[in-house]
């Protein structure tokens, strides 16, 4: 798999599927984030950015403890992220370029400036 650079004050949240004997993916998952020891950002930030990561991963267990909030999850991915309309991902800024689409990998340019 190619990688793609990561900046030292990026944080990464991984999903690891759990999978069977045969390979299969048993609805299992493990959630980790990661982020480097020698991240530029000031420790608030920093404590910052991780508790808000952390807020991510923990849409996992609110998922399935709570299928009215994974049900509004669901329509909003299929809402605004579906593979049909690529534009939605955009929303009504074209700033926003979509690089590529491969799979359920999405490479976006956000730093592209707006034209006024």
């Amino acid at each position: 798999m190619k990688s793609e650079i990561v900046d030292d004050e990026d944080f990464l949240i991984q999903v690891s599927p759990k999978l069977d004997s045969e390979d299969h993916w048993t609805g299992q998952v493990e959630v980790n984030i990661m982020s480097s020891d020698t991240s530029c950002l000031d420790p608030v930030e920093r404590d910052a950015l991780l508790f808000f990561c952390q807020m991510i991963c923990a849409a996992v267990p609110i998922y399935e403890e709570h299928v009215q909030i994974r049900e509004m999850a669901a329509w909003l991915v299929k809402e605004k992220y579906s593979d049909d309309d690529k534009e939605k991902l955009n929303g009504d800024d074209p700033a926003e370029r979509i690089l590529s689409n491969k799979d359920n990998v999405i490479h976006i340019d956000f730093r592209l400036k707006k034209e006024d």
